[in-house]
């Protein structure tokens, strides 16, 4: 089913209905153009919450609830606020939005909008080359073959940076031909996705010059915005560089869970932390590495060069890393008082052991 919404200034328009207040859409001023959309009403956004507190609480701007101690859900802000929706979902490993779309049945009718009320619909990249649980699956159609470590570090590298920028507003640029941690804007409300697993991991089609397909986190119909902000004024980008020695990369690493990075946090009722996303995030690697299993096992598989005993399948760097990030458990349960207050100087070492691995 071919048509268009009755939208006069949507560049997109409906295709093809696939259930579900979802359908497929295409560009109005360029039909010909071969790529699909996604579009969805703004109402998907409307996350339930059983017992929520926060519930009835009234909200006083696009990003803060003064007189709420922690946090509130993103779907609000997407439904309250549009500039809000668009500077979120605006990343290269983020499902973004493309436009937006209002269907009005009081306009003269076409196949595609007969029938429905006026609507707004938000329209998004079309990741059609299946979710991680998908590529997992297929990969592990071989008994006892190992998923290439390459797209293990494509898939982590790309949620780190996904990661990072919803928590920090940092994004990674090439200036000057130079990589830098570029500032979104001069202050940035932390973001938490909360649901970082294998099915809200999507794929498009790799680009000229990419050795993998894109990787996104998608669904954020449960994300927070937290109640604190990060000020930039003042700061400069920085640079993507090695921050010292190899030898000292662990030590690094652990400073971002020390006390002097951290800051005292309110009571969260709905324990989302960026703790539980970086332990969730070394989940679904360590999935990769091991399928399903007791998380320990990456101590006894791929950890084997910290005992002398032989090594897995994967590199000693990728070891390290998901160790460490399943590790952040036992921070949660030590720390509960705390919060971090950035990702990126953890994501900066990652990229570190990234670089080694890949010079190998």
């Amino acid at each position: 089913m071919a048509s268009g919404s009755n939208s006069s200034t949507s560049e997109f328009a409906l295709l093809e209905s696939k259930g579900d207040g979802t359908w497929t859409a295409i560009k109005a001023t360029n039909p010909g153009e071969k790529d699909l959309y996604i579009a969805l009403r703004w109402c998907n956004f409307l996350v339930p919450i059983p017992n929520d507190p926060y519930e009835n609480k009234p909200e006083e701007g696009p990003l803060t609830r003064p007189e709420v101690a922690s946090w509130v859900h993103v779907n609000s802000l997407v439904l309250k606020d549009r500039d809000v929706a668009y500077r979120i979902f605006n990343h290269k490993n983020i499902v973004s939005i493309a436009g937006s779309i209002e269907v009005d049945s009081s306009v003269e009718a076409t196949p595609a909008s007969a029938g429905l009320e006026r609507t707004d619909y938000l329209v998004w990249d079309h990741c059609a080359h299946f979710d991680l649980s998908a590529r997992i699956q297929a990969m592990r159609e071989s008994p006892g073959e190992a998923i290439e470590e390459s797209f293990c570090w494509h898939v982590l590298t790309s949620l780190l940076e996904a990661i990072t920028y919803l928590h920090d507003g940092k994004r990674l640029v090439e200036v000057g031909g130079r990589r830098r941690w570029k500032a979104e804007s001069s202050t940035w409300t932390p973001i938490l996705h909360g649901k970082i697993e294998p099915r809200n991991v999507l794929f498009q089609k790799k680009r000229q010059g990419e050795e993998h397909d894109r990787c996104k986190l998608a669904d954020l119909r449960w994300a927070v915005a937290l109640n604190h902000k990060i000020s930039y004024v003042g700061e400069a980008d920085e640079l993507d560089e090695d921050g010292g020695s190899a030898a000292s990369r662990m030590g690094r690493l652990v400073a971002t869970v020390s006390l002097d990075a951290c800051a005292w946090k309110p009571q969260n009722p709905h324990e989302h932390s960026i703790d539980s996303e970086l332990c969730s995030l070394g989940r679904l690697i360590f999935t990769m590495m091991t399928g399903e299993g007791r998380e320990d096992e990456i101590y006894k598989k791929y950890t084997g060069y910290l005992t002398g005993e032989p090594k897995g399948p994967y590199s000693e760097q990728l070891a390290v890393v998901v160790k460490f990030l399943l590790d952040r458990r036992y921070f949660l349960t030590r720390f509960a008082e705390m919060r971090i207050e950035r990702v990126l100087p953890l994501t900066k070492v990652v990229m570190e052991y990234f670089r080694e691995w890949k010079s190998y």
